[in-house]
């Protein structure tokens, strides 16, 4: 990849053309449109798990039931020059707005969408654990200093799926609290559900 600051255009185009229409839409299709097809193909489902009776005149919604929630990734909130995640980025920047959208569209029937934006954790794409991550500098600037954990993720997960992460001021207010994973943690550790 080259320095964008500094690069002429040639040179910008360049990589730029290395990104293939079928990545694109590999990329789309697995990050955007399985999310959005699936939360449709589960809608009455999650109808159906908040208006369950579970006894003592409590409904699964009392519990944090009707929920979705989509992986997302810092990624979509900054735009990652040193590297090119254009596709990558884009669609976790849809998602985004997607959890909005879909947040909105079922809040009449007390589904919560709902998304977690991690940052660095250990994958195939993200080899955080290598000496020669390319990302080694920005892990001093993570606000836990170190690279995620699966646990974080779960965490995070398990929290907004229950009767502690349901409650916000209007459906749609679960997103800015998705993308804080800082903030998660720490109701996470203070509710005593996940430490």
């Amino acid at each position: 990849m080259c320095n964008v600051k500094t690069a002429s255009l040639e040179e910008l185009q360049a990589p730029l053309w290395s990104s293939r229409e079928s990545d694109w839409n590999d990329t789309w299709k697995v990050n955007v449109n399985a999310h959005y097809f699936l939360s449709v193909a589960c809608l009455k489902l999650l109808v159906a798990a908040g208006e369950m009776d579970i006894g003592d005149g409590r409904t699964g919604r009392d519990e944090g039931r009707g929920v979705v929630v989509i992986t997302s990734s810092c990624a979509s909130m900054h735009n990652c020059t040193n590297i090119d995640l254009t596709p990558y980025a884009a669609s976790k920047a849809a998602i985004d707005h997607l959890v909005r959208l879909l947040a909105c569209k079922y809040a009449p029937w007390y589904v919560r969408v709902n998304s977690i934006n991690p940052g660095f954790v250990p994958s195939k794409m993200n080899p955080v654990n290598d000496g020669n991550n390319q990302f080694a500098n920005l892990l001093k600037a993570m606000p836990a200093a170190r690279i995620g954990r699966s646990g974080d993720i779960g965490g995070a997960i398990l929290y907004l799926c229950n009767e502690a992460g349901s409650y916000g001021k209007r459906p749609s207010d679960v997103t800015p609290r998705g993308q804080c994973f800082k903030f998660l943690l720490q109701e996470l550790s203070s509710s005593g559900l996940w430490n």
